[in-house]
Formats: structure tokens, C-alpha cells, sequence
């Protein structure tokens, strides 16, 4: 992920249900990466507008090629707690829930396989 200036690894981890940050690590040397290697449909670009609604963190998370998206923040052991929001307090009709990473979203948006 860059931001600004700075470059970081998230590493994300699938549960059962929803999904779980398990390291964010500042990025010194982003060379080593060979970014200009990677192929455009394995970038996706990102910004991420934060908000809070009551005792909930939701970002929306705005993709340039494959749509916007509410992603509802919990703890762990907290999912029936998030869902309820969702259906009650957010009142959205019909949500999706979304349990696959997003890059493999844009590949299935170019009918690509999900990963190379």
C-alpha cells in the first residue's frame, strides 16, 4: 500500500467470517519489491474515506475499477454484533458480503482467474 510518500505491507488473514489485519509493517527499501513488474490487473487503486456511525468504524472503501464499497470494522468475536448493524442501524438493502480479496474481485471483473 503506498500513502503519500511511504510505502507499507498490510498482511490480511481470511476467517470464517470477514477477514483479519495481521501485520502493517513500514516498507524502507520498496525496490526489492520490483513494483513495475507487477501486471495492472494485479494493482488496484484505493482510497478510503473513514467514518464513524455511533460506536462503529465503517470506511468506504472507493476502488477506480471495480466500484465502492462499505467495509464494516470488528473485533474479533464480534461478527454477529457487525451484521447486526449492517441490517439494523446501516439499514442497507440487500448488502452483499464480500469473502474474497478484492484484487481477486477486479480479476473476476476482467475474467481472469483468480490468481496467477
Amino acid at each position: 500500500m503506498q500513502m503519500q510518500d511511504a510505502y507499507r505491507l498490510l498482511e490480511l488473514r481470511k476467517l470464517d467470517k470477514g477477514f483479519a489485519f495481521v501485520s502493517d509493517t513500514l516498507i524502507s527499501d520498496i525496490d526489492i519489491y520490483q513494483l513495475h513488474k507487477i501486471p495492472d490487473h494485479n494493482i488496484l487503486h484505493k482510497t478510503v474515506r473513514p467514518w464513524q456511525v455511533g460506536i462503529h468504524s465503517v470506511d468506504l472503501l472507493v476502488f477506480e475499477d471495480i466500484g465502492t464499497f462499505a467495509c464494516v470494522n470488528y473485533e474479533d468475536g464480534e461478527y454477529d454484533v457487525a451484521v447486526d448493524f449492517i441490517w439494523n442501524d446501516l439499514q442497507l438493502s440487500n448488502p452483499a458480503f464480500i469473502e474474497v480479496p478484492f484484487n481477486v474481485l477486479k480479476r473476476k471483473k476482467l475474467s481472469l482467474p483468480d490468481f496467477d
